[in-house]
């Protein structure tokens, strides 16, 4: 009988560079999203689908950064949640617009 041999990770741990230019690139996604003026309730319900993507983006960026070495309590890391913490943000006054 054969053992089921776990696969080693083919990807290596990417440069903090790497990771800073993803979290660069979602950062700036971000910001114009949280711009963006609503005009109906479809925009509205795109909206927050893509800010649930951009929150599903940025825990791979999380998972990169531990991956990589970084520990949760780093400014990286930091940086991450604080995105997170702008899409909820921008995902709740969305709601509340739609409620005035």
């Amino acid at each position: 009988m054969k053992k089921n041999k776990k696969p080693k990770n083919i990807n290596p741990p990417l440069s903090v560079d790497q990771i800073e230019l993803k979290l660069r690139s979602l950062e700036m996604v971000i910001y114009v999203l949280r711009s963006y003026l609503l005009t109906s309730q479809a925009q509205q319900d795109a909206l927050v689908e893509l800010f649930d993507n951009l929150r599903v983006l940025l825990g791979g960026v999380c998972n990169d950064a531990l991956n990589a070495g970084h520990s949760e309590d780093c400014p990286l890391i930091d940086r991450i949640m604080d995105s997170v913490n702008t899409i909820d943000t921008a995902v709740i006054g969305s709601h509340n617009k739609k409620k005035d």
